[in-house]
């Protein structure tokens, strides 16, 4: 829905994301036309490790757990957290689980559009 992307568009701009300090307007412009809007419901895995990152994620809402098979454990749940760059940076398999440990709402950005940031 048109109207709720725009809400969050506004949303994401009034949380002065410090990944946007280094963005140029055009770029700005770019991630806020191409986002697509996820929900997930406690326990829903988002990102499972060992697999291809297809997503660059900010946290809108909620709170996401992050666990690894190396023992990293982590709880993301203030808005504008973000994840998924390292793997879509580097081309590499996610290096943790990430799962909704309370209903979230997160923009996500495709990697082929992440890449043109």
């Amino acid at each position: 829905d048109e109207y709720i992307k725009e809400r969050i568009t506004a949303q994401l701009l009034a949380m002065n994301l410090t990944l946007f300090d280094a963005m140029r307007p055009a770029a700005i412009a770019l991630f806020t036309s191409v986002f697509e809007i996820h929900t997930y419901g406690p326990g829903d895995v988002i990102v499972k490790e060992g697999q291809a990152g297809d997503f660059f994620y900010v946290l809108v809402n909620g709170a996401v757990k992050i666990d690894s098979e190396t023992g990293i454990h982590v709880e993301l749940n203030t808005k504008g957290d973000y994840f998924g760059e390292m793997s879509l940076l580097r081309s590499d398999p996610c290096a943790a689980t990430i799962a909704a440990s309370a209903d979230a709402t997160l923009v996500c950005i495709p990697g082929e559009n992440f890449k043109q940031l």
